[in-house]
């Protein structure tokens, strides 16, 4: 029912807004091309971040995205796999700076809002997890030490691309702050899908002021690479944040599946581009 009576417009502004993610997302990686001293046409890249968007969800996340997009463009563009790989750890470099710049501005809104008394920290963030993923993440580089990894010819390659854009970004700081403005402008666009569903099936309300931290915070973690599209994540995080402070489960679920529908919607005509 509440699917039924979601209003078209809103509908279109929330795929409308992942479309443009999207395209920002094609200048932020265009900057790390540059900066790694790429050079590709723009409706080239365009249509590879499209493309990108398809193996985001082929693949669980843009971790391997980035992976086959790079493979597949390194077969038809002029450069080299390693080279496309370099721009796109550079790129997500970009997106993590992107990531610090909206969750300070995230912590600036919960500050700011009424409801933050309510909140319960220990419930919303389970260090467990926070400190699990970090083990995850040392063991895996001693893995790749003990096995000599880095000493792999095509690592090598890679490591110096990346060095050579890092030197780029250390001459020119005021490039990096751009890449890492397009990542937070690009990722404050995805989290407003779901609260542009929100609005779709309940209309404007001047709760979802109070509650503007909580998609941004709900979008980076449905980002994992754990289900497709954050399908169920996103859900459940919804239903334990906003469902907290008076949102309705079926409104909540309704939001998700319209986030869903608009991610795969686009990853859609990704493959189409491919």
């Amino acid at each position: 029912q509440a699917l039924a009576d979601a209003d078209w417009r809103w509908l279109l502004l929330a795929a409308g807004a992942f479309g443009l993610a999207i395209v920002i997302g094609c200048l932020r990686w265009r900057v790390a091309l540059h900066a790694c001293g790429l050079q590709l046409p723009f409706w080239l890249t365009l249509r590879a971040s499209f493309a990108g968007q398809f193996f985001n969800v082929l693949f669980f996340g843009p971790a391997g995205g980035d992976i086959a997009k790079a493979a597949l463009y390194a077969r038809r563009g002029p450069h080299a796999l390693h080279e496309l790989l370099a721009s796109s750890v550079m790129d997500r470099g970009f997106s993590v700076g992107g990531s610090v710049i909206l969750g300070a501005l995230t912590l600036g809104l919960m500050l700011q809002s009424p409801v933050l008394a309510e909140l319960d920290y220990a419930g919303l963030v389970p260090g467990r997890v926070f400190w699990l993923a970090l083990a995850l993440l040392l063991l895996a580089f001693a893995v790749a030490s003990r096995l000599g990894l880095w000493r792999w010819p095509f690592l090598r390659r890679l490591g110096k691309v990346l060095r050579g854009g890092g030197q780029s970004l250390a001459q020119r700081p005021l490039t990096a702050l751009a890449g890492c403005l397009l990542g937070a402008a690009g990722q404050l666009l995805m989290s407003g899908v779901m609260a542009l569903g929100l609005v779709a099936l309940s209309g404007p309300n001047p709760r979802w002021l109070d509650l503007l931290w909580a998609f941004p915070l709900i979008n980076s973690i449905a980002a994992m690479p754990l289900t497709v599209g954050g399908a169920g994540l996103r859900e459940g995080l919804g239903l334990v944040i906003l469902g907290h402070f008076g949102v309705s489960a079926p409104e909540v679920v309704a939001a998700g599946l319209i986030t869903l529908a608009v991610y795969l919607g686009w990853a859609a005509c990704g493959g189409l581009i491919v």
